[in-house]
């Protein structure tokens, strides 16, 4: 209100003034005040007035005093709230481990150097079991015509020593490579008609058996020298004699090696 009225009154200055210098322009000069002077007053006050306006209109708080106490409370009330947080803030830092994070670094590279570790140590497992799994290929194929070749010679040596050159006889395994040198081979001797294991076979049989698959094993891996001790005690004279006949045979080169 003060400022409106301040401006009515400049306004009306303005007014009086131009109508005195139009009547008495040296009056005017005597005053030394000149209308540009006047303007350029009025100017800035109507400025001034304008900007308390302007700041009047965006002014959206209290504007009574009640409003302005309202205000101030609460703002008190939330410079309490954060004077007590910034309180629970420090309280906090203080029972922070500044060397945490130093120590959760080392702990993290001892971690890593831990993980490449493991890996290289999988990587070395891993072409182990490669390498074991090579050999353990390499040794059942070995195996395996080791097998072939000595049940060719076995069946040949067995006719030679049984009865009118009949019965057979031969070497069986497992096909599971794992579970072979677990269950070992099996000897099969089909004496006349049947065939049965070498466990159920009688002494005779199992003499027989026996000295095939020593010389078939003699004609496919010779070894310089044999020691065999009463290897007729279970055999007839008739089978007897076929195994002398055999063993004349080979060891003057007649039918094998020597």
């Amino acid at each position: 209100v003060e400022s409106t009225r301040r401006l009515e009154a400049l306004q009306a200055e303005y007014v009086a003034l131009k109508d005195q210098q139009r009547d008495n322009a040296s009056a005017s000069k005597l005053m030394n005040i000149t209308l540009q002077d006047i303007e350029q007053a009025l100017h800035r006050a109507v400025t001034q007035m304008g900007g308390a306006f302007d700041q009047t209109q965006q002014w959206d708080g209290p504007h009574d005093d009640r409003s302005l106490d309202v205000a101030s409370a609460e703002l008190r009330e939330e410079q309490t709230f954060l004077d007590q947080e910034d309180a629970r803030l420090e309280e906090t830092r203080t029972k922070v481990d500044v060397n945490a994070l130093q120590t959760f670094l080392q702990y993290e590279k001892s971690a890593s150097d831990l993980r490449q570790h493991a890996v290289t140590k999988t990587n070395d497992a891993d072409k182990l079991d490669h390498e074991v799994m090579e050999l353990e290929n390499t040794r059942y194929g070995m195996f395996c015509s080791a097998i072939t070749k000595v049940n060719a010679e076995l069946a040949k040596v067995y006719r030679r020593l049984s009865p009118n050159g009949a019965g057979d006889c031969n070497l069986t395994y497992t096909e599971n490579q794992n579970a072979l040198f677990q269950e070992g081979v099996n000897f099969n001797v089909r004496p006349e008609r049947a065939w049965k294991s070498f466990r159920v076979l009688s002494g005779g049989q199992k003499a027989l058996a026996a000295l095939s698959l020593s010389l078939a094993l003699q004609e496919c891996y010779p070894s310089p020298i044999y020691l065999f001790d009463e290897i007729d005690a279970s055999l007839d004279t008739a089978a007897v004699s076929r195994a002398a006949q055999f063993l004349r045979e080979v060891s003057t080169g007649g039918s094998g090696r020597r």
